[in-house]
């Protein structure tokens, strides 16, 4: 079966139904096929891997949008939660989305961060990124999500919300970097982690739960990506 894809210019195309949208970027050019990070498909974010299967819009994202910037904080993001993890794997992540310039990841931890690890934390990152490890997405039921973070409060607290919220037969995503690091997460992500090639972490801070005094205080690390190490110098 054909479907027909509908780019940002108005022109249309015809492809076979579950074509992905990293398949009709090399379909354009092998430079676009580079660069895409994700895509909007009807205007809603979507991996590149994701099988297109009715007619729709897509515009393909690269750092150049927007869109394709939070995807490469949000990636990069994952990366760095993921070095975390492997060298202190005692730590208890709670959230990590990308911001206006980069990203940062609040975790919980006995141990206190400060600047000083930030090398150790840089060459894992780079550890992770030589290794290429695809990004996957995965669904769960909300009891298998609960297993999965079981010793995890504030992704159980997360997980509350959303039962509360759209009931107990609702599915949640996840995903997973190489078959090790696995986090709760809406997406969409890059291919892999090679493509982010540069992070750079700034600061360290200190930052509640939810941005309530009430709750625990927890660490922030913030950080910083570019696909060219010569914007992070600028």
């Amino acid at each position: 079966m054909k479907i027909t894809i509908t780019f940002p210019d108005g022109s249309k195309n015809a492809f076979d139904s579950g074509i992905t949208p990293q398949a009709i970027a090399r379909t354009i050019s092998q430079r676009l096929a580079k660069e895409a990070l994700a895509a909007l498909v009807d205007g809603t974010p979507a991996d590149l891997a994701a099988p297109l299967t009715k007619d729709c819009a897509l515009q393909l994202l690269t750092f150049e949008d927007a869109e394709g910037k939070e995807v490469f904080w949000h990636s990069a993001e994952h990366i760095t939660t993921a070095a975390l993890k492997r060298l202190y794997p005692e730590i208890r992540l709670a959230m990590g989305p990308p911001i206006e310039n980069g990203f940062y990841a609040d975790f919980d931890s006995s141990q206190t961060f400060s600047e000083k690890d930030f090398e150790k934390t840089e060459q894992e990152i780079q550890n992770i990124i030589k290794e290429d490890l695809p990004f996957t997405r995965k669904e769960l039921t909300i009891q298998e999500a609960r297993s999965l973070f079981r010793d995890n409060p504030y992704k159980q607290e997360w997980l509350d919300e959303i039962e509360k919220e759209q009931g107990s037969q609702v599915r949640v995503t996840a995903y997973t970097t190489g078959d090790g690091f696995v986090d709760l997460c809406i997406g969409p992500h890059v291919p892999s982690t090679g493509m982010v090639k540069n992070i750079k972490l700034t600061r360290v801070a200190g930052a509640y739960w939810r941005g309530d005094a009430k709750n625990k205080m927890l660490q922030r690390i913030y950080g910083i990506a570019f696909p060219k190490k010569s914007e992070l110098e600028l």
